[in-house]
C-alpha cells in the first residue's frame, strides 16, 4: 500500500491544475518534470507506480489528507480527468452513481425524463437508494424537466446532476 510520504517522494501536485510531475524517476521512460498521466479509455487519469496503475484522483486523496479514501472518490462536475482537489470528494457508491450525466441514448434532452407514446406524456422519475421513484407524468416537457429537477435536488442533495 503505497503511503503519502512515499507518494511525495515520487511525484509532485499542483492543486490548482490537478496535475501531477514526477520528481523521482522510477523507470528510463519517466523523465523528472514531465506531467505523470495515462489516459484510460473511460475519461479517467491513471499513473504506474512500481508496477502498480493508480487512478489519480485516489492519489490526490492521499496527497492531500495522508488517508487512502475507503470509498469513491467522485469529480463533482463530471470531468473524469478535472483531479483538482477542489472539484473532488468521498462518496458511497450510491452517491456517485447520483452524479451521473445522462445517458447518450437519452432523447428528451433531460436525464430522468422520456416520452410514453401511447398515453402521449412525458414520464418523469428519479432513481434513489429505493429504487426508481415516480415523479408524475406530464403533457409539457418543460414541466416534466422542472419537476424532475425539484426531485432530485431534495432526494439527491449535493449529488444531484441534472444534465
Amino acid at each position: 500500500m503505497l503511503t503519502q510520504s512515499q507518494l511525495k517522494e515520487i511525484l509532485d501536485y499542483d492543486a490548482s491544475t490537478g496535475l501531477f510531475v514526477w520528481k523521482k524517476r522510477l523507470s528510463c521512460r519517466i523523465r523528472i518534470g514531465d506531467i505523470a498521466k495515462s489516459p484510460t479509455d473511460k475519461g479517467y487519469i491513471r499513473i504506474g507506480i512500481n508496477g502498480t496503475r493508480y487512478v489519480a484522483h485516489r492519489l490526490v486523496f492521499l496527497w492531500m489528507t495522508g488517508i487512502n479514501p475507503p470509498e469513491q472518490v467522485d469529480h463533482i462536475n463530471g470531468n473524469r480527468s478535472d483531479n483538482r482537489f477542489c472539484n473532488l470528494r468521498l462518496a458511497t457508491n450510491r452517491e456517485n452513481s447520483y452524479n451521473n450525466r445522462k445517458r447518450n441514448s437519452n432523447t428528451s434532452g433531460y436525464k430522468g425524463v422520456s416520452f410514453v407514446p401511447h398515453i402521449k406524456k412525458w414520464h418523469a422519475y428519479v432513481d434513489n437508494k429505493d429504487g426508481r421513484h415516480l415523479v408524475g407524468y406530464f403533457s409539457e416537457l418543460s414541466d416534466a424537466a422542472i419537476a424532475v429537477k425539484s426531485a432530485r435536488e431534495k432526494l439527491h442533495g449535493e449529488f444531484a446532476r441534472h444534465e
